[in-house]
């Protein structure tokens, strides 16, 4: 399937290559906010906090991993490196 569409599209590669990047950068920028919140609500004492920040990156990393691992294949010709947030969302997850 992949091969025909990549025949007939031959941008195909590129394509997937450049929302690839987008979402890399978008995940990133995601974490570091989520770590500066975490790390400014543990400076003012709300540890509570804490847990409902984790949350909805939790809920990122559980949703899109897969959809990100198959991506990287492509992207990364097959090879798999464990340096992405994508390839070990167990240690992420604290699972």
């Amino acid at each position: 399937m992949l091969f025909m569409k990549s025949f007939f599209y031959s941008d195909f590669y590129k394509e997937v290559e450049g929302r690839y990047s987008t979402i890399q950068e978008g995940m990133y920028a995601y974490f570091e906010a989520t770590r500066l919140l975490i790390l400014a609500y543990s400076v003012i004492g709300y540890k509570d906090t804490l847990k409902k920040v984790l949350e909805p990156a939790k809920d990122i990393i559980k949703i899109s991993y897969e959809k990100m691992k198959v991506m990287s294949g492509l992207v990364h010709d097959g090879n798999i490196t464990n340096e992405y947030w994508y390839d070990n969302p167990k240690k992420l997850l604290g699972t």
